[in-house]
C-alpha cells in the first residue's frame, strides 16, 4: 500500500501549496494529490475550490484573475498559489502525482502539461466527471485516469471500464474487501481517501488497498 498527501499536506501546512507538497514528501508520501483550475489568461494553477475565499486572502472566482493576480494573494502562511507547472517541476521524480481536473476543458491543457515534463509514466489524471477521463484516454492512452465516486459502486469494474480508467478513488466509509478483490481481479487499482487517524493504517493495508489517501502524512507515512 502506497501513501498519497490529499493537496499535499493539508492538516499540516496550508493546502495545494509547494510548501504542503514539501511537507508530504519529507514525510515520505510515494503519491501527491492536487486540483487545477484555469486563471484568467489560462493558466493551470493549483487550488481546490472554483473560488479564492476559503483558502486565500483574496476573493472571487479563480477564473476571474491572471496569474501574476493570483500569486500575489496569500495562500497561506505566505504561499502563493502554484501552477500546475511548479508543482510538476517541485515533486519531480520523488513521487507520482495525481491531478484532480476542477475546470470543464482543461483536459488538453493538463495532458500537455505533463507530457511536457516527461512525467506520463508516473502521473495519474483523476476526476469526478467521468467523461473528461474519455478525452485524456484519447489525447495521451498511456496516461493514467481515475473515477472519482462518492458511494460504493455494484460494478466497480464496470464503472471504470465505462470511463476508460483504471484506478476508483473513493471515500474510506464504504470501501470494503470485496470491493478491492473485485477491482485486483479486473487489474484495476484502489485509492482511498482520507485517512488520519494513524491506529486504522493497518485495517486499509489489510484490505489490499493500492493507495491511501491523508491529510497527515507526517503520522500516516511512519505506519504504512
Amino acid at each position: 500500500m502506497k501513501i498519497m498527501g490529499h493537496r499535499g499536506a493539508r492538516h499540516e501546512a496550508p493546502e495545494n501549496t509547494l510548501a504542503s507538497i514539501e511537507r508530504a514528501l519529507a514525510a515520505g508520501a510515494e503519491g501527491i494529490e492536487i486540483d487545477v483550475h484555469f486563471s484568467r489568461c489560462g493558466r493551470l494553477v493549483v487550488i481546490h475550490d472554483e473560488t479564492l475565499d476559503r483558502t486565500t486572502n483574496g476573493n472571487g472566482p479563480v477564473g476571474a484573475l491572471d496569474l501574476a493576480e493570483l500569486q500575489a494573494l496569500d495562500a497561506g502562511e505566505g504561499q502563493q498559489i502554484p501552477t500546475l507547472d511548479e508543482v510538476l517541476l517541485a515533486v519531480g521524480d520523488r513521487a507520482e502525482l495525481f491531478v484532480e481536473l476542477k475546470a470543464p476543458g482543461c483536459e488538453e491543457a493538463v495532458v500537455a502539461a505533463i507530457r511536457n515534463r516527461g512525467r506520463i509514466e508516473s502521473s495519474y489524471v483523476i476526476s469526478f466527471v467521468h467523461p473528461w477521463l474519455q478525452t485524456v484516454g484519447k489525447l495521451e492512452p498511456a496516461l493514467r485516469t481515475g473515477c472519482l465516486i462518492y458511494g460504493r459502486p455494484a460494478d466497480p469494474a464496470g464503472l471504470l471500464r465505462a470511463a476508460g480508467a483504471s484506478v476508483l478513488s473513493m471515500g474510506i466509509a464504504l470501501v470494503d474487501g470485496r470491493l478491492v478483490e473485485q477491482c485486483h481481479e479486473a487489474g484495476l487499482q484502489v485509492c482511498v481517501w482520507n485517512c488520519n487517524e494513524p491506529s486504522e493504517v493497518a485495517g486499509y493495508a489489510a484490505l489490499g488497498v493500492d493507495w491511501l489517501g491523508t491529510d497527515v502524512p507526517t503520522a500516516v507515512c511512519a505506519l504504512a
